[in-house]
């Protein structure tokens, strides 16, 4: 069996729900990222640009909401940026 190889720091993602295909670049945005509730607000925003479905871009803005909550909860748990 191939070892997988990984160019990043961060190592592989996996998931139950969802097939990735093989070899597919993945980006996680962590609730702990200082950036994630901004970043996603700004993806939200593309896909409503873009014509995604509300349902879709209701979900993302919510996802937004929620880190930003936990980020406001777990301050402590939001990492500083990397020097």
């Amino acid at each position: 069996m191939a070892k997988k190889e990984s160019n990043s720091r961060f190592g592989e993602v996996k998931s139950s729900r969802v097939k990735f295909h093989s070899g597919e670049p993945i980006f996680v945005v962590r609730g702990s990222d200082p950036f994630a509730t901004g970043t996603i607000i700004e993806y939200a925003r593309r896909c409503e640009r873009e014509g995604a479905a509300r349902e879709v871009v209701d979900e993302v803005f919510d996802l937004a909401m929620r880190v930003a909550e936990w980020q406001r909860q777990h301050p402590d748990l939001v990492t500083p940026l990397p020097e």
